[in-house]
């Protein structure tokens, strides 16, 4: 039976599933020469890592077999990550999406992709993912040069967390930031620092926050809404810190870090 994960129906999640197969099959069979333009590649791969991480979710919310979620979610992963890649060949204004969507590439290839893709994800600079000038002051680019120096060498810039962490408390913070950003930077201090207790409960708050957002907030009608990638990065690398997540909820499928 599928999963209520969020307000997208069944029927519609089947329609979509089916669209997005087609549209997937066609995107693999217009793969552009290695010889085209930076642009083009980069706009070839982000179409098809969309692609295969929406599929991916929504196999995920249709109950099919965990196998064929992961083999979307790697496909995602490692197009994704290519098409940051390419973008230090590409002048800033061609690029489109922002610091977010690089924080779901980098959740995605941790969670499932090998320790070849990791490399190349914190390798990534700031530029890359992020218009001139965006990142000055932005908590979240932030988060993103801390969690890509612990995929690196398991440390973090402890001066940097805690300047997020009093942000993220302040009353001039978003709400956004107090719910997620706040658990994603507590929960990589507690793996730095060895803390099971506080890195658990990291995931417990960021699966609270996201299912608040998948029920009643900006992800009700996304295909998004049925994982939460941020805990369940968490909860991959806790796995090779040696912390067992004992949480129980659907939006966390643990089974996917599974051998």
């Amino acid at each position: 039976m599928p999963l209520k994960l969020n307000k997208l129906s069944d029927e519609t999640i089947a329609e979509m599933l089916s669209l997005d197969f087609e549209l997937l099959k066609e995107n693999l069979s217009e793969r552009p020469p290695d010889s085209a333009a930076p642009a083009v590649q980069e706009g070839y791969y982000e179409r098809l890592g969309d692609l295969a991480r929406d599929v991916a979710f929504m196999l995920y919310q249709q109950e099919k077999g965990y196998d064929e979620v992961l083999y979307y979610l790697r496909l995602a992963g490692s197009s994704l990550l290519r098409a940051y890649e390419l973008r230090a060949n590409i002048e800033p204004k061609e690029c489109e999406k922002g610091p977010g969507d690089f924080e779901e590439t980098l959740n995605i290839v941790v969670i499932c992709c090998g320790s070849d893709e990791r490399r190349r994800a914190f390798k990534i600079k700031k530029q890359q993912y992020c218009e001139p000038g965006e990142s000055n002051g932005d908590r979240l680019v932030d988060y993103l040069e801390m969690l890509k120096l612990y995929l690196s060498d398991e440390t973090i810039d402890q001066g940097a967390a805690s300047a997020i962490e009093k942000y993220c408390l302040s009353n001039v913070a978003p709400r956004e930031y107090q719910w997620f950003l706040l658990p994603k930077v507590s929960g990589l201090s507690a793996l730095a620092n060895d803390d099971r207790t506080a890195w658990q409960g990291a995931i417990s708050q960021l699966i609270k926050a996201h299912e608040s957002e998948a029920l009643r907030g900006d992800n009700r009608y996304l295909t998004k809404g049925s994982v939460c990638l941020s805990a369940l990065m968490l909860a991959k690398l806790g796995r090779e810190h040696d912390f067992a997540c004992d949480i129980a909820s659907h939006y966390l499928p643990l089974k996917l870090l599974e051998p």
